[in-house]
């Protein structure tokens, strides 16, 4: 099983990120209260839910404890927003990234333990700029404006080392997601796995810090 994604909210920000998301080839769990954004996107993603209500036990049935990485891209409803944000994280969803109305909203989102947070028109135009230089990386989602998911081979200096030896979670608040192998796909990656030179990893954390480790080669 691959990279798992689900998105909460199907306005024009939520449907662009999970179709592009599926385009990729992660499976996305598209979710939304409105049954016809719910029935738009259909056959476009892996799932597509309808919640009636923000409860857990809606939640817990919708399957979003199986995913990796949850992103809220609704804001405007600051309740329901931060009410999500929680019960994900109650529900021990590993990567979670809201969005945010305002410097306040954002702070509460912090406290709270939202992982990442982003205003998608401030980082419009360093989605814009990302594109025209272009990158090194085999493959990548852009997130937010400092989180993204990429897909690299694996640097000299990680070869022959342990996962858990590079202590990535720690130093660089990174963390290697999956592992392709040939054919095969190891997720979550055993911490105790020795990366090989033909590795691709797929690892999640702050832009800078992939770039800097998959230049380290």
């Amino acid at each position: 099983m691959g990279l798992q994604v689900a998105v909460f909210g199907l306005g024009r920000f939520g449907m662009a990120l999970a179709t592009e998301v599926e385009r990729k080839g992660y499976g996305v769990l598209a979710v939304d209260i409105d049954p016809e954004k719910v029935n738009q996107i259909e056959g476009l993603v892996s799932s597509a839910i309808r919640l009636h209500t923000i409860n857990e036990q809606e939640l817990r049935d919708s399957g979003v404890t199986q995913c990796d990485v949850a992103v809220i891209g609704f804001a405007k409803n600051i309740e329901s927003n931060i009410l999500l944000t929680q019960m994900l994280k109650d529900l021990g969803v590993g990567f979670i990234i809201a969005r945010a109305e305002s410097a306040v909203h954002a702070r509460v989102l912090q406290k709270i333990g939202a992982d990442d947070i982003f205003f998608p028109e401030q980082d419009m135009a360093v989605r814009i700029a990302n594109r025209i230089t272009g990158t090194s990386f085999l493959d990548f989602i852009e997130i937010s404006y400092e989180y993204a998911i990429y897909e690299f081979q694996a640097p000299n200096y990680m070869v022959g080392k342990k996962i858990l030896d590079l202590d990535l979670r720690k130093e660089k608040q990174t963390t290697i997601i999956a592992i392709r192998r040939g054919d095969e796909v190891l997720i979550p990656p055993d911490p105790m796995q020795i990366l090989d030179s033909e590795d691709l990893l797929i690892a999640i954390g702050p832009r800078k810090t992939l770039q800097e480790i998959s230049k380290n080669r």
